[in-house]
């Protein structure tokens, strides 16, 4: 976990200074979505439990980090969100489908 450490530190010297953890970046993407769509459950949880960022915070095309994660396919990604407080709608298996991650054995079937 020393990653983990070193990059809860930066994000809280970053809070420390002054960072918008809503704010996006020049892809238009807000870090909790990117940090699902990267496979970081354990920032995840820190920057939801610690930080008390939304889970359902949209980011990219409007879609909520949930949908992204349903998107990839990144079950851990999924199940952490739903732990943490995400609503697991129809749209996310829907996202999941429409990208060929439902019957891989993880959503569904």
């Amino acid at each position: 976990m020393p990653q983990f450490c070193w990059c809860s530190q930066v994000i809280q010297w970053l809070l420390e200074h002054g960072a918008d953890l809503l704010s996006r970046n020049h892809d238009g993407e807000r870090i909790l979505t990117k940090v699902c769509s990267l496979g970081h459950a354990h920032l995840l949880e820190y920057l939801i439990k610690t930080c008390g960022l939304d889970p359902e915070v949209k980011g990219l095309d409007d879609k909520t980090p949930l949908e992204r994660a349903g998107e990839t396919g990144d079950f851990d990604i999924v199940k952490k969100l739903v732990d943490l407080g995400a609503e697991l709608t129809n749209s996310v298996l829907h996202a999941a489908a429409r990208h060929g991650q439902v019957g891989r054995g993880r959503f569904g079937n």
